[in-house]
């Protein structure tokens, strides 16, 4: 996914607006995070997290990668089987 260097909120002028559109598929899970997380992190070296809830995930990638010195958010969302909810 894109990335553009800033920083949100500053009072610079911002460059123009680009909307870029991904596919989602069922069982897929995005993280997003700032520059206050460290990079390194590898979801393989945690098998099955990636199946659990993502609040789970954002929150263990947060304990294990922060890095201390800097603020840091984690976002991570999931999408989920359309029959998920019914027990399938």
């Amino acid at each position: 996914m894109l990335s553009h260097n800033g920083t949100a909120g500053m009072a610079v002028v911002m460059r123009t607006v680009q909307e870029y559109a991904y596919p989602f598929p069922e069982g897929a899970v995005a993280i997003f995070h700032s520059d206050g997380l460290a990079t390194h992190w590898n979801l393989s070296a945690y098998p099955g997290l990636g199946n659990c809830h993502p609040t789970l995930l954002a929150a263990v990638l947060y304990r294990d990668f922060k890095r201390g010195r800097d603020d840091v958010t984690v976002v991570s969302v999931g999408r989920r089987s359309a029959n998920a909810d019914a027990g399938g």
